[in-house]
């Protein structure tokens, strides 16, 4: 009884500890983004007139020159 008791604790916790990686991570890229340094990155980059940006293949193209 003891084992089974332990192995859900221990499924149990590392199932925890995975959601509460995800959440603190997801939560961590969201104020990053939300700095205005970052914004003001993003502002720059969406602006751009590139006929590259209007497509992922084009990004793509652009990134492995």
């Amino acid at each position: 009884m003891a084992s089974k008791n332990t192995a859900i604790n221990y499924r149990t916790s590392t199932f925890i500890i995975f959601i509460s990686l995800v959440i603190f991570s997801s939560l961590f890229i969201l104020l990053a983004n939300l700095h205005p340094k970052f914004q003001n990155q993003l502002k720059t980059n969406s602006s751009q007139s590139d006929p590259a940006s209007s497509n992922s293949i084009g990004k793509n193209n652009v990134l492995f020159r």
